[in-house]
């Protein structure tokens, strides 16, 4: 019974990786609404450092 209720391993690693996911979208969004509010060009780094993001890792989801 109690093992009914606990989530497997997949459903788990499942669960994290829609979290995770659905992070990297709200960087997205966010970059974008910065951009679009923005009067003058935001650099590439400045724009991932806002979003709390590598730029590796920002140009890595850009590419996605």
């Amino acid at each position: 019974m109690y093992m009914s209720a606990c989530l497997t391993a997949s459903k788990l690693k499942s669960a994290k990786l829609e979290s995770a996911d659905h992070n990297q979208w709200q960087s997205i969004v966010w970059a974008c609404r910065l951009l679009e509010a923005s009067d003058t060009p935001i650099s590439f780094t400045h724009l991932a450092s806002e979003v709390n993001l590598s730029p590796w890792h920002f140009h890595r989801l850009f590419k996605q």
